[in-house]
């Protein structure tokens, strides 16, 4: 079970650092990027996009992980998923469109 959450953890800060990194990324190609309010929408389309292959990637990456836990190990990381995201979403309202 430790090897579940581990890998769980893990899979959790690739993603983070995948999605950081793309930010990062963001803000040194357009000038101005930290003090646009809102960001364009061409950001939240690529992000969108991104990020589902950042997760697919850190997904892959706790199942290799786990080895034979993967799939208790794929459901901490969904669980734990949908809880950031709830978290974010109530941050975030006033801040992001809602598409």
């Amino acid at each position: 079970m430790v090897r579940n959450i581990l890998a769980a953890i893990v899979g959790f800060a690739f993603i983070g650092v995948l999605v950081v990194c793309t930010d990062q990324l963001f803000s040194f190609a357009i000038d101005g990027f930290d003090a646009m309010d809102p960001r364009p929408t061409f950001y939240y389309a690529i992000s969108l996009v991104t990020t589902t292959i950042w997760d697919m990637i850190g997904a892959w990456t706790c199942s290799i992980l786990a080895k034979d836990g993967a799939g208790k190990a794929g459901r901490l990381l969904g669980m734990g998923g949908e809880v950031l995201l709830l978290i974010a979403t109530v941050m975030l309202w006033k801040k992001v469109p809602h598409y």
